[in-house]
């Protein structure tokens, strides 16, 4: 007879965690959504040409000082990807970013 209800206690127990983790995994699939696109995928690029008479730096990040990756020259022709804030633009090619008053939107 302890040996039945010993067995019946543990059968409810086990019962009552598997709906326990049921719910807990059907709460998780209704929090998990697919990740977005990056709305730089989304936008179209748009041209531009450098201007200001010198070879225009190319930084890391949007930033006076930030690290300098490469530099384009006056008069090339550079795709923005988009405006990062006022003052600068996330290019393409070369990737990286630029000061929007050096670039002439075409």
């Amino acid at each position: 007879m302890a040996r039945r209800s010993y067995d019946r206690m543990y059968k409810n127990y086990d019962a009552e965690e598997n709906n326990k983790i049921a719910v807990v995994k059907e709460e998780k699939k209704e929090d998990v959504s697919l990740p977005q696109k990056k709305e730089v995928e989304q936008k179209a690029l748009q041209a531009g040409r450098v201007i200001g008479g010198l070879n225009l730096n190319v930084r890391k990040k949007p930033e006076a000082y930030g690290e300098i990756v490469n530099t384009v020259r006056d008069g090339a022709a550079v795709q923005i990807i988009e405006t990062v804030n006022e003052e600068w633009y996330h290019i393409a090619s070369p990737n990286g970013y630029v000061m929007k008053k050096y670039v002439q939107l075409v």
